[in-house]
């Protein structure tokens, strides 16, 4: 696969980016509290996470953790810098719910109609099939508290739904 080079609006947007992720994961004010990502992102429940940049994406591994700090599935977080336009770039920020292909008419549905409860983003189709949440910001007017909001809006979606559609799709967490 030949990868395109990045456009100055890319590399702009990549290097911000990655300092947000780098300011949420260290914490600038980091007092000692092992779950300073959650706190930072104000997700529902602890979350940890550790990431890999390679421009023009960010991998996040996500590690939610139970009220006894035990870790719980891993899961995968996808921060993409997408050129737009001529000279703009977008952020998408992604998550598979599922990557296998959904063909139960129910589950899609319902997903549909859980998109109308989010601030912004929702539950979009992959060519294959699958079923990923999705937020996207334009790229030179985001702010770490936009940015920040939308990680946590993927995160929160993922850990609520997973669960819930693995069961109506018959899969074992």
């Amino acid at each position: 696969m030949t990868t395109l080079p990045l456009t100055t609006a890319q590399t702009t947007c990549y290097a911000k980016v990655l300092d947000f992720v780098e300011q949420i994961h260290h914490g600038d004010n980091y007092d000692g509290d092992d779950h300073r990502e959650s706190q930072i992102l104000k997700t529902k429940k602890p979350h940890r996470f550790s990431f890999t940049a390679v421009p023009p994406t960010i991998e996040l591994v996500i590690t939610p953790q139970d009220d006894g700090d035990a870790a719980l599935s891993e899961y995968g977080l996808h921060i993409e810098i997408a050129p737009w336009l001529e000279d703009r770039s977008m952020i998408r920020l992604w998550a598979w719910l599922t990557e296998t292909e959904v063909r139960h008419e129910n589950t899609l549905l319902y997903l549909l109609r859980k998109n109308e409860k989010f601030q912004f983003g929702g539950f979009s189709m992959a060519a294959h099939g699958g079923i990923r949440f999705q937020v996207s910001l334009l790229g030179e007017t985001c702010q770490i508290n936009e940015f920040t909001l939308a990680l946590a809006e993927v995160i929160n979606a993922i850990d609520y739904y997973l669960p819930e559609i693995q069961h109506q799709l018959g899969f074992t967490p």
